[in-house]
């Protein structure tokens, strides 16, 4: 298990809350990206389905794709990470000037 995972349910939490599953995917790239930008906020994430997808990726649509599940005490929180728009933010990383040689 994770670090925020152990931490949560080791300790920080109760031990009897219920994971929430707050979003789906069909690769398991995709979760971990979520996964990770969940952890780094100290969400404790876990994910589920994603051994059972990677061995038969056809069962992908009868099993729900690969789950991301937080503690219900987290769902808002986590939900409102994954659908912030940070697109605005990487635009005005675009419109820096590159970096050159004062010689070139």
């Amino acid at each position: 298990m994770d670090s925020a995972i152990d931490s949560y349910f080791n300790g920080q939490g109760d031990g009897m809350t219920e994971l929430v599953t707050i979003a789906r995917y069909s690769m398991p790239y995709e979760a971990h990206l979520a996964k990770a930008r969940l952890e780094a906020e100290g969400i404790p994430v876990f994910i589920a389905d994603e051994h059972l997808l990677s061995i038969n990726w056809l069962y992908t649509p009868a099993v729900g794709g690969i789950k991301v599940q937080v503690p219900e005490d987290w769902v808002d929180a986590a939900r409102d990470i994954l659908t912030t728009d940070h697109q605005d933010e990487i635009a005005d990383i675009d419109e820096e000037p590159p970096l050159t040689c004062p010689r070139c």
